[in-house]
């Protein structure tokens, strides 16, 4: 009778230990599902072909895993990709933001730039709902709701650089829509310089703007110019809008435009 009670009472102890495993961290799970950076980088290109808009929170965290959230450009275009995301599932986001928690503070920043530019009309109260989990950055929340920072398609491409280059591909990645590449397609004016239509270091110091300022534009038109002929060797739809775009623009744009999809079509 004893050694059936101690038989009994061990599992009792044991059973549960095995029904109740502790749940892999969310680190884990990410490294699990995408085993590294290209294969995710590979998920996120098939995106827009292969929506799993339930992936995605377990991607952010992968995004946080492989480092993508250290690199500039790569921050800014996971943030472009994960506001594109947000905004073409109205119903899910708010479950989506939710299980892209817990996130340290510094790279919290991704997820309320990426509810804002999410385009959303519920971003603001979104932003508000999710606050309480990311006290130390309310500074930068009151920021976007009293609308000292602008938001995705508001932003000055001048000021914003290629960041906001990066941010637009992003969400032109993630939801196939025409705009962010447009507003890519404006920046080309800065990738020449105005006079004679060719970049010179000397001309643009000696009383072609600011110095600075004229270095983040040259900055942006370069980027610009580079990533839509890039972006097209690989989507071809890109040309067909070039293509449809290129009579509508003005001479300064289409000039550049002209550059970009002879390049992509090589």
């Amino acid at each position: 009778m004893r050694i059936v009670t101690a038989i009994a009472l061990a599992l009792s102890i044991a059973v549960p230990s095995i029904l109740v495993s502790p749940k892999p961290s969310l680190a884990a799970e990410a490294a699990a599902t995408f085993g590294s950076t290209e294969r995710l980088m590979e998920w996120i290109r098939q995106y827009r072909a292969h929506p799993q808009p339930t992936k995605v929170p377990v991607a952010v965290h992968a995004m946080r895993e492989f480092g993508l959230f250290a690199d500039e450009d790569k921050q800014w275009f996971c943030i472009g990709f994960i506001a594109g995301v947000l905004g073409t599932n109205p119903k899910s986001g708010p479950t989506l933001i939710a299980q892209m928690f817990p996130m340290p503070d510094k790279e919290q920043e991704v997820i309320i730039r990426a509810i804002v530019y999410s385009g959303r009309p519920d971003w603001r109260e979104l932003l508000e709902k999710f606050s309480p989990k990311m006290p130390l950055r309310r500074p930068l929340i009151d920021d976007f709701l009293s609308e000292k920072r602008k938001t995705l398609m508001q932003l000055p491409l001048q000021d914003g650089g290629s960041s906001a280059i990066y941010a637009l591909w992003g969400y032109y990645v993630a939801t196939g829509q025409h705009e962010p590449v447009v507003r890519i397609m404006d920046a080309l004016r800065w990738s020449k310089n105005k006079d004679d239509h060719s970049f010179s270091w000397s001309k643009m110091f000696s009383g072609w703007g600011s110095g600075s300022e004229d270095v983040n534009k040259v900055t942006t038109g370069g980027t610009a110019k580079w990533t839509l002929a890039s972006y097209a060797e690989r989507d071809r739809e890109l040309l067909k809008l070039y293509r449809a775009e290129y009579d509508q623009q003005p001479e300064e744009v289409a000039k550049p435009l002209k550059d970009v999809i002879e390049a992509a079509e090589v």
